[in-house]
């Protein structure tokens, strides 16, 4: 027969939520990760394609290619309008 300290279940029981907390942080955090890397490849998707048709705009215009790229590029913005609720939730 074993020696129980009086203690030993309680200890045991916070060390189980110990460990739940740190589990749940643990996904918290790489959902806040998740949703930061898709906002920063999307915001550095959108820079370079605004910096590629600035350059294309001094060389000659196209009105189809600018109604295009316009267009994308609010697609995109409103894309990161989205996520940024998320990211800050995940925060």
């Amino acid at each position: 027969m074993s020696f129980h300290f009086s203690m030993e279940k309680v200890l045991s029981v916070k060390q189980k939520e110990k460990e739940s907390i740190e589990q749940e942080l643990g996904e918290a955090v790489q959902a806040f990760e998740s949703i930061a890397e898709e906002i920063y490849s999307l915001l550095k998707r959108k820079e370079d394609i605004e910096n590629q048709s600035n350059y294309t705009y001094q060389q000659r215009i196209v009105v189809n290619d600018l109604q295009n790229t316009q267009r994308f590029l609010l697609s995109m913005t409103n894309k990161i309008k989205e996520l940024q609720p998320l990211l800050q939730r995940a925060r």
